[in-house]
C-alpha cells in the first residue's frame, strides 16, 4: 500500500455518532447493568472484565484516507459475520453492502478481515460505494497485520474515498483483546449493525449485543426462512440472537435463495423504515 495521506487525529467530539453514544451513556437513566443479556461469552472467555469501556467509544480514533468527514455521513450500516462463511454467506453480504450504497447512500464499516467483513467491503466497492475498515492496529499497517496483505483491497477502498480507522498508533500482536475492542467501534461509528452468517456465542454475536447497548438498530438474517442454499450456512448465532430479543430477523417470509426480491426489498424497507423514524436526524438511535 502506497501511503499518499497523512494520518489524522480525531477526537471524540469531531465524530456525530461518538458524541450521540457518549451523551445516551452518560445519561443519567442509563445503567449497563440492567442490560438483557446474559452472558458475554468471548469476554469471559479470554478472563475481560465487562465494563462501560466494552461499548464506549475511543477518546481519539486515528484516520488514513482522502476525507474523515465520510465518518460523519447521513447513514451508516455495518456487517459483521464469520471469516469462513459459505458461498451464500459471503456473497448475501456483497448483495446487502450493495443495496445499502445504491438505495441508501450509505457508507458500510467493517473490520477488514477475510470473510464477511471482506464480502460487505467488495460490495460496496462494486457499486462505487465508500466503505471504512476498522483496524486492531495503527493505520499504517493495512487492513489485518495477522493475514497475508492485500493490496489490492487496501488501494480500492482508499482510492473510492473510504477510509482506515483505529484507536491504536502503536502495534500488538494481542490479538484476541483488540479485535473485541476494535468491535465496538464498528458498531459505535454505524446506525444499524447486520449479523450475516455466525455461531452461537462468536465474537459477531457480540458485537450484535454491544451494538444494542449502544441503541443500535440491529438486524440479522434468518437462515431458516431461505429454502436453498448451496451449503448448510453458520445459523445458530443467528438463532441466539432472535432467541434473546437482541435482532430483528429478516426475512421475515419464506424467500427460495439469496437473490430472492423479496429478501432484498425486505432488507430495504427495514433500513428505510429506520431513517424514517429518525427524520430531522441522521441517527437510528
Amino acid at each position: 500500500m502506497k501511503l499518499a495521506h497523512k494520518v489524522l487525529k480525531l477526537s471524540a467530539g469531531d465524530l456525530s455518532r461518538f458524541v450521540t453514544l457518549r451523551n445516551r451513556l452518560s445519561d443519567a437513566t442509563f445503567n449497563i447493568t440492567d442490560t438483557p443479556f446474559l452472558g458475554w461469552d468471548k469476554f469471559s472467555q479470554a478472563e475481560f472484565e465487562y465494563t462501560l469501556y466494552h461499548v464506549e467509544p475511543p477518546e481519539h480514533l486515528f484516520v488514513f484516507g482522502s476525507s474523515w468527514h465520510v465518518l460523519n455521513t447521513a447513514v451508516s450500516i455495518s456487517f459483521g459475520g464469520t471469516v469462513s462463511p459459505t458461498a451464500d454467506g459471503f456473497q448475501l453480504s456483497e448483495l446487502l453492502a450493495q443495496q445499502a450504497v445504491l438505495l441508501h447512500g450509505a457508507i458500510v464499516v467493517c473490520g477488514g478481515v477475510i470473510g464477511v467483513d471482506m464480502a460487505a467491503h467488495l460490495g460496496a466497492l462494486d457499486v462505487k460505494g465508500q466503505t471504512v475498515a476498522v483496524l486492531a492496529n495503527p493505520v499504517t499497517l493495512g487492513l489485518h497485520p495477522y493475514e497475508t496483505k492485500r493490496y489490492f483491497l487496501e488501494d480500492s477502498i482508499l482510492q473510492q474515498g473510504g477510509l482506515f480507522v483505529s484507536e491504536y498508533d502503536s502495534p500488538s500482536d494481542d490479538r484476541n483483546e483488540r479485535l473485541l475492542q476494535r468491535d465496538r467501534i464498528i458498531t459505535a461509528l454505524s446506525d444499524i449493525f447486520v449479523a450475516v452468517e455466525c455461531s452461537k456465542d462468536s465474537a459477531t454475536v457480540d458485537s450484535a449485543k454491544r451494538a444494542k447497548i449502544q441503541g443500535k438498530k440491529v438486524l440479522v438474517v434468518d437462515w431458516s426462512k431461505i429454502l436453498h442454499t448451496w451449503h448448510e450456512p453458520k445459523s445458530s448465532g443467528a438463532s441466539q440472537l432472535m432467541q434473546e430479543k437482541v435482532a430483528e430477523s429478516f426475512p421475515s417470509m419464506p424467500v427460495s435463495n439469496i437473490g430472492d426480491p423479496r429478501l432484498l426489498q425486505e432488507f430495504n424497507e427495514l433500513i428505510t423504515d429506520c431513517i424514517v423514524r429518525t427524520v430531522g436526524s441522521t441517527k437510528c438511535l
